[in-house]
């Protein structure tokens, strides 16, 4: 499913259900408003679900991109001891394991050189937040979802997200 605007996206498969926002292209003192609807729209959607099934997985993934025309050399200068130069492509993928709310949780970070043609190409950053439950046989609460991710949003907040590359 997909709104008029291509704003919220919903992929639904036999193993999950992703909820999409897609805000790639707002400024980064947009940002706040983005997340305080993403909030908002997630509770929303984690209620619907939660009503018509069993839960055991899931996860909310934050996309954002961030003008650099050194980006290489940015996430080189922040993240590793060699210096790769004039590098064309760099990705940096990690997971900072974390507990909350009895469920043990990826953290996975993505940062890698990207180019964005809105409406001019434009290099620089693309940052992935993947937060998400690492796989059990137990059915979730939908209480502990909705804390989980009141607890991290603001990790996908603007000073979050610009820190893990400048």
């Amino acid at each position: 499913m997909r709104s008029n605007d291509d704003r919220y996206n919903c992929n639904i498969a036999a193993s999950r259900i992703d909820l999409i926002f897609n805000e790639v292209g707002k400024s980064e003192t947009e940002w706040p408003e983005v997340t305080k609807d993403f909030s908002a729209k997630s509770a929303l959607f984690v209620k619907s679900v939660f009503s018509r099934a069993s839960i055991v997985r899931f996860g909310f993934i934050g996309s954002f991109f961030i003008p650099d025309k050194n980006a290489a050399s940015s996430i080189t200068k922040k993240y590793l001891k060699q210096d790769f130069g004039s590098s064309e492509e760099l990705n940096l993928r990690y997971n900072k394991r974390t507990e909350s709310h009895g469920l043990l949780l990826n953290n996975i970070f993505s940062i890698n050189t990207a180019s964005l043609a809105l409406p001019n190409e434009e290099n620089g950053i693309y940052i992935e937040r993947d937060i998400n439950n690492v796989p059990s046989d137990s059915v979730l609460k939908h209480d502990d979802v909705l804390a989980i991710v009141a607890k991290f949003i603001s990790a996908y907040g603007p000073d979050q997200i610009r820190g893990l590359v400048k």
